[in-house]
């Protein structure tokens, strides 16, 4: 498989997914250690900011852009 420019966003955004997910299940099973928790809820946090983006991404205006950059182009 060749990686290109065009894989590596969706390579990253199931990546942030998985990552994103994978955290909060943790949290749900494992809980977390009072010393611990402000670096853990950080890094959820963190997570769910690069999630939210990668989403906005795929499914908001930058997608909506994309394919008005493509009809523009098409005339």
């Amino acid at each position: 498989m060749q990686i290109n420019q065009d894989n590596n966003k969706y390579i990253l955004a199931w990546f942030l997914g998985t990552g994103f997910f994978s955290l909060i299940v943790m949290l749900m099973f494992f809980g977390v250690k009072e010393e611990a928790k402000e670096i853990v809820f950080t890094l959820l946090g963190s997570f769910g900011t690069a999630f939210g983006m990668a989403m906005s991404y795929f499914f908001g205006s930058s997608e909506g852009s994309k394919e008005k950059t493509k009809l523009l182009g098409e005339r």
